[in-house]
């Protein structure tokens, strides 16, 4: 992996970058996120969350779950008006089909941290079993 993977916004990089092995990531800003371990991601995901507001009102698992529903929608979105899958643009915020996944990945992160989920434990449990499972299990056509 190259010590260096970065992206230039607006004049500024970010992205990943090697420090002794471990990757921080960094927005156009210079602010680090720290580790990119799914944990570490999913603890800033929270936190981010939480410094906004918008933990302050409980919400139900049904009332999260249509919030990520919502991100999913306008990716969906993105793709019907046209815009290519790793089409993103700046204007003023990241949009595209992308960022809209990101946002998705986003409120799973903060629901898990809300209900102390270890989803990066559970993603890797979760694809070792996917891997023991036969051709196309199940049968679906889609």
């Amino acid at each position: 992996m190259p010590d260096r993977c970065v992206k230039m916004i607006d004049g500024k990089m970010c992205g990943l970058a090697s420090n002794s092995g471990r990757h921080m990531l960094a927005n156009p800003n210079g602010h680090t996120f720290g580790e990119s371990s799914l944990h570490n991601l999913q603890q800033t995901a929270w936190q981010i969350a939480e410094d906004h507001g918008w933990h302050e009102s409980p919400r139900t698992p049904g009332d999260l779950i249509a919030l990520i529903h919502t991100e999913l929608s306008e990716a969906f979105e993105e793709i019907r008006n046209g815009r290519p899958p790793n089409a993103v643009t700046y204007e003023g915020k990241p949009e595209g089909f992308g960022v809209e996944l990101a946002d998705a990945v986003i409120r799973i992160l903060d629901v898990c941290g809300i209900y102390d989920i270890d989803l990066e434990k559970l993603l890797v449990e979760k694809m070792e079993f996917n891997r023991t499972r036969s051709y196309r299990h199940g049968g679906k056509v889609v």
